[in-house]
C-alpha cells in the first residue's frame, strides 16, 4: 500500500496534507503496567484521523472497482427485459457487484460458483490492506429461486495463516431464502423490521428514582433515548403506517404507566408542542412520512448516476408494467390504490404513494423532452389518450411482426 495518498485524480497539496499528518506522529501505548513514553511515528495514518474515513473510501473504492471488471449482475427494466422498450429509461443497465457501507458489504451474482469465485477475490484483495471478513456474522441471501435450497454452503477464504499459499480454508455460511440483511435492517421485509422496532421499544425502560419525574424530563429521555434510536433505523427503512401506529401506541403505553395517568393520551396530543398546550413527544410517524417522501425524492433527483438509475428503473417497472403508463406519483396514478407489500415494487416506493394520498399532494416529472425527440413508442403515448380514435389499431399491431416503435 502506497504510504502517501497519491492518486492522479487528486491535487498535490492532498499528499502534502498527508504527509504532514504523517510525520513525527507522537503516540504512547497503554499497557497493564501504566503508558509507555512518547514514541514517533512516520508513515502511518492512525485510525480515526482525519484522512482514515478518506483513504479507507479509496481503497474500497478500488477492490469495487476491480470486482466490478469480471463479476456483478445487469439491472434493467422489465419491458427491456421483455424487447419492449417504452421509454428511454427502458434503455438504463446498472451493473451491480457490491454493495457497501460502513462495515457492511453485499456480493450480488447469478450463481453460487461465480459468488465464490467473488469471495475469493475480495479476500485477497482486502487481506492486503489488513483487513478479513467477519465469516460468524456472514449470510447467503437467495432471491427468486424454486429450487431446493441446503441450510449452508461452504464459501472459500485464504489461510490467514499462510496467506501465500494456494490452499484455501472453507467456511459454513447459513443460507437465507428472499432475505437481505443490510445494515442490521431488514430489506423489504416490513414484518421482520417491525418486530426489530418494537424489541427496541419494549425493551426500554424508563429509568426509576425515589421520586417521580417531571414529565418535561421524562420527554426529554424519551426522545433522545428512544426516539433517536427508531430515527436512526426508520431512516434506512421507512415502516408502514399501520405499523407506525403500534409502535406509537406501545410508546404512549409506557409514558401512561409510568405516571399512572387515568386515561391514555392522545397521540395528537402527546405529540403537540409545549407551546401548544401539548407534552412536546417527538412523532415517529411524522418523520417516518417525511423520511419516505424524502429518501424518493432524492434518489430520483441523485447526483450520483447509480442511485439515480436505480431510481428510475423502479419507476419505469412501475409505471409501464403495472399502472398502464400513468406515472404512480402523479394525481392520476395516486388514484389507483396498491398493497404496501406489492413484490414487484420496493416497500418504499409504495409507502411514498400512501403518504402522499394520504396529503394529497402529487410528484410531477418536469423534463418531458422525450417527447419531443420522438423517444417514446406510440402504445405509451397513446394511453395517456385512452379515447383516441388511433388506439385500437395500435393494440391490433402491437404483438404483430410490424409495431409501431
Amino acid at each position: 500500500m502506497m504510504p502517501y495518498c497519491h492518486t492522479v485524480f487528486l491535487p498535490p497539496e492532498i499528499t502534502q496534507l498527508d504527509k504532514s499528518f504523517q510525520t513525527d506522529v507522537q503516540c504512547q501505548i497503554h499497557t497493564a503496567y501504566g503508558d509507555t513514553d512518547v514514541l514517533l511515528i512516520n508513515g502511518i495514518t492512525r485510525q480515526g484521523g482525519p484522512l482514515s474515513p478518506f483513504k479507507s473510501a479509496l481503497t474500497t473504492s478500488l477492490g469495487h472497482q476491480w470486482l466490478s471488471d469480471s463479476f456483478g449482475i445487469n439491472v434493467q427494466s422489465l419491458m427491456a427485459h421483455k424487447g419492449e422498450p417504452h421509454t428511454p429509461l427502458d434503455d438504463i443497465i446498472v451493473k451491480v457487484a457490491m454493495v457497501e457501507a460502513t462495515n457492511d458489504s453485499l456480493l450480488f451474482t447469478h450463481s453460487i460458483a461465480e459468488l465464490r469465485e467473488m469471495c475469493i477475490s475480495m479476500e485477497c484483495f482486502q487481506f492486503a490492506y489488513g483487513w478479513t471478513t467477519a465469516w460468524d456474522k456472514s449470510e447467503v441471501s437467495i432471491i427468486n429461486s424454486h429450487l431446493h435450497m441446503s441450510t449452508s454452503i461452504l464459501l472459500p477464504s485464504i489461510d490467514t495463516g499462510n496467506p501465500a499459499s494456494p490452499d484455501t480454508v472453507s467456511h459454513s455460511i447459513p443460507v437465507c431464502p428472499d432475505k437481505i440483511i443490510f445494515l442490521r435492517t431488514p430489506i423489504n421485509d416490513e414484518i421482520a423490521h417491525f418486530n426489530s422496532l418494537l424489541s427496541s421499544v419494549d425493551n426500554f425502560s424508563i429509568p426509576r428514582f425515589v421520586h417521580q419525574l417531571p414529565l418535561t424530563v421524562i420527554q426529554k429521555i424519551i426522545n433522545q433515548l428512544l426516539i433517536s434510536k427508531l430515527h436512526a433505523q426508520i431512516a434506512l427503512h421507512p415502516i408502514t403506517p399501520s405499523h407506525m401506529s403500534a409502535l406509537e401506541s406501545h410508546i404512549t403505553s409506557k409514558i401512561h404507566a409510568y405516571f399512572s395517568f387515568p386515561f391514555i393520551p392522545s397521540s395528537e396530543i402527546l405529540h403537540l408542542p409545549i407551546s401548544h398546550h401539548g407534552f412536546g413527544f417527538s412523532s415517529i410517524s411524522w418523520f417516518n412520512d417525511a423520511a419516505t417522501v424524502s429518501s424518493v425524492l432524492w434518489d430520483l433527483n441523485h447526483h450520483i448516476p447509480l442511485f439515480h438509475n436505480m431510481a428510475q428503473i423502479t419507476i419505469a417497472d412501475w409505471q409501464c408494467s403495472i399502472t398502464k403508463c400513468i406515472f404512480p406519483f402523479s394525481s392520476e396514478g395516486l388514484h389507483i390504490s396498491y398493497h404496501l407489500s406489492c413484490p414487484s415494487i420496493p416497500i418504499l416506493f409504495t409507502l411514498v404513494h400512501c403518504v402522499l394520498c394520504t396529503l394529497k399532494l402529487n410528484i410531477v416529472p418536469s423534463d418531458q423532452s422525450t417527447i419531443m425527440r420522438g423517444e417514446i413508442s406510440f402504445i405509451h403515448l397513446a394511453c395517456h389518450v385512452p379515447n383516441s380514435p388511433h388506439i385500437t389499431m395500435l393494440r391490433c399491431y402491437i404483438h404483430s411482426p410490424y409495431q409501431f416503435l
